[in-house]
């Protein structure tokens, strides 16, 4: 009985910290991260202020202090892809195979999803849990197998996925697991 009763509380406190994971309050009143029931993953719901380079976005998740929360990190682009909405092509598991780890697996179909989708607000194509342009590129941790130069990005207007050298100025989403 007493092991049970063990159990069962260690379960509430399980779902408690997933409902929980994030309840701090910003300061108007919205709450600073959404943790994606698909996945688990955390979300910071406003993406970072102004664009940086892929370094900047890097440093900027990894000092990231948001929801109570220290350990955020940049997004890889599969984690990117679990967040993109009408367009099986791109979203997780769809015919574009770049992955992290295998950027040279990028195709054509990776490029975009061209007409509008229902369901997704002003063609924005992540969840309308999250804040933030869909009109910017966001970058991924996940850098070229053959050249350190380069990192991969996600576009949430088209839901288009490729990959480019770190110099250039990007948005940042930081996610926890």
């Amino acid at each position: 009985m007493r092991a049970r009763n063990i159990l069962w509380l260690l379960a509430l406190m399980c779902a408690l910290s997933l409902v929980l994971a994030c309840s701090e309050d910003s300061e108007d009143g919205d709450e600073d991260c959404w943790t994606d029931p698909n996945t688990g993953f955390t979300w910071q719901i406003q993406p970072a202020d102004g664009l940086m380079t892929w370094q900047q976005a890097v440093e900027y998740c990894d000092q990231l202090e948001l929801g109570g929360h220290e350990d955020w990190m940049l997004a890889n682009i599969d984690e990117l892809r679990s967040i993109i909405r009408g367009c099986p092509e791109t979203e997780t598991l769809g015919e574009c195979g770049m992955v992290d780890g295998c950027l040279e697996c990028w195709t054509d179909v990776c490029e975009a999803c061209e007409e509008n989708y229902q369901g997704v607000m002003d063609n924005c194509r992540f969840p309308s849990n999250l804040l933030g342009g869909c009109e910017e590129m966001y970058w991924s941790s996940s850098e070229h197998e053959n050249d350190s130069d380069v990192a991969a990005w996600a576009d949430f207007f088209g839901a288009s996925l490729g990959s480019t050298d770190k110099t250039f100025e990007f948005q940042a989403r930081c996610v926890r697991h």
